[in-house]
């Protein structure tokens, strides 16, 4: 657990590195009433790709890693720092393509002592599938990637933008299922001096397991593999508000990546968001996702693959 502010690592054991990752917050400050004072910061692959990290900008928060033998697992690029609002980009080597990524805020914008300014508005694979992007609304972002062989690599989808408020389903081809995916905002609401009144209400598997969805108004991205090798997909309870969901794995089975999906997100009428996404990662055991909500209702969903 960290320290105030600061970040967690997930280190891999000797001889494995990291494939997959989440984070789980401890304490996230906010006023009593609603406005928003914490964010996530990063939750990506370390530099030396042998863990996951996570910060957040107030609070403590808790890295997860999922850790795979060195000659099982992707390869690490990590990205340039951006221009304030702009992308950064993690590229693949030649030959390689985008199995997952990650975010790193390298600038946050927000009140002195308050209201954020600024989110996270896109973490997914590029459009050509050899690379992972990371946005930020306001402040700098760097994207990193794992990149595996292109013949080993699931295959990219990029759905429709969204209408506003809606969802954005990045259906998968005949015979596949996703593996993994991630989301893009195509237009963000907020003040003109800063206070965030939009949010990312679900990046997760399609309850089919056959794309993956988004919702606010962006763009979803999907990873697809045949479905011989692509994980079976478990879809957790809603839960109570402020509270965790848990979508279990089958015996036999752990989880290999997750999402979320909002059920309910306190805002203020026309403006302000007052809640917040405050976890999604593996569950402690390994054997599920879990994700929570700070104020409303959450849906975990977990991709999950046999153990033998």
């Amino acid at each position: 657990m960290s320290a105030d502010g600061e970040a967690s690592v997930a280190s891999c054991p000797e001889g494995t590195r990291a494939v997959n990752g989440g984070y789980a917050s401890a304490s996230f400050q906010h006023a009593n009433g609603g406005s928003i004072y914490d964010a996530v910061l990063a939750s990506a692959p370390t530099k030396d790709g042998k863990g996951w990290f996570a910060s957040q900008l107030k609070g403590k928060v808790q890295a997860r890693a999922l850790c795979a033998p060195e000659g099982q697992a992707p390869t690490l690029v990590v990205g340039p720092v951006s221009a304030d609002g702009e992308a950064s980009v993690a590229s693949c080597p030649e030959g390689t393509r985008a199995v997952n990524g990650g975010y790193a805020s390298a600038s946050f914008q927000h009140a002195n002592g308050g209201t954020i300014y600024d989110f996270l508005t896109a973490s997914a694979p590029t459009k050509d599938g050899k690379g992972w992007f990371a946005t930020q609304l306001k402040g700098k972002a760097q994207a990193r990637a794992l990149c595996a062989p292109e013949d080993q690599a699931p295959t990219l989808v990029v759905g429709p933008v969204s209408a506003d408020g809606e969802a954005s389903v990045a259906s998968c081809p005949e015979g596949t299922r996703a593996v993994n995916g991630g989301f893009a905002s195509a237009s963000f609401q907020h003040a003109n001096g800063g206070t965030i009144y939009d949010a990312v209400l679900a990046s997760a598997p399609t309850k089919d397991g056959k794309g993956w969805f988004a919702s606010q108004l962006m763009q979803a991205r999907a990873l697809c593999a045949p479905e011989g090798q692509a994980p079976t997909l478990v879809v957790g309870p809603v839960s109570a508000d402020g509270e965790a969901s848990v979508a279990s794995c089958p015996d036999g089975t752990r989880a290999v990546n997750g999402g979320y999906a909002s059920a309910s997100f306190q805002h203020a009428n026309g403006g302000e968001i007052y809640d917040y996404v405050t976890a999604g990662a593996p569950t402690k055991d390994g054997k599920g996702w879990f994700a929570g909500q700070l104020k409303g209702k959450v849906q975990a969903r977990a991709l999950c693959l046999a153990t033998g």
